[in-house]
């Protein structure tokens, strides 16, 4: 959590929860801190945050969706590049040239990301 902290806000992990079985856990750096939610795989196949109606058809599509509307988080999701040892946010300036993203900015082209590059996930 070290590392999300460092981030800026709306930045997360998502990763296999150990306390609840057939969960996924997404921590989120909330901009005053870090928050957990719990991520529930229904036997239908499709995904929702604990406690929530809405579903979804794959976790790609809720985290996707919550980069746009915060639904029950503290704020919306933010796509971030973050360099190989993920410690620190990428440099993603073009150049120079207008419209490119900053040092720690949320990806301006988050649509042209592939679905996979967006999730972080981890096994611990």
């Amino acid at each position: 959590m070290e590392i999300l902290a460092r981030q800026p806000a709306g930045a997360f992990i998502v990763r296999d929860s150990h306390s609840k079985k057939n969960c996924f856990a997404l921590s989120m750096n909330t901009g005053a801190g870090i928050a957990n939610f719990l991520i529930e795989h229904l036997p239908d196949d499709t995904v929702r945050f604990i406690g929530q109606e809405q579903c979804f058809a794959d976790l790609s599509s809720l985290i996707s969706f919550h980069c746009l509307t915060p639904g029950p988080l503290p704020c919306i999701l933010s796509i971030v590049k973050l360099n190989p040892n993920m410690m620190m946010p990428s440099d993603d300036s073009d150049g120079g040239q207008e419209g490119g993203t900053q040092h720690g900015d949320v990806v301006d082209d988050y649509f042209n990301l592939p679905a996979v590059e967006n999730i972080v996930m981890l096994s611990i």
